[in-house]
């Protein structure tokens, strides 16, 4: 709160919020990333890619992050 873009990143998060989770890759739990391995058809050139994201924004205190 209080940077310049902090409206902006408000906007953007609540845009993208109605979109988490309704995509087919998306995987929340482990264990749903092991049944996509286990079925998955991948081709040569693929990569598989993660991420792990726990918070979007971070509370980190701006005097001890200088």
């Amino acid at each position: 709160m209080g940077s310049p873009t902090y409206e902006l990143a408000k906007y953007v998060t609540t845009k993208l919020a109605s979109l988490v989770g309704k995509t087919s890759s998306y995987i929340k739990y482990s264990y749903q990333y092991v049944e996509f391995i286990k079925n998955a058809k991948i081709d040569p050139g693929d990569k598989i890619v993660s991420f792990y994201v726990v918070q979007l924004f971070t509370k980190i205190p701006l005097d001890e992050a200088i």
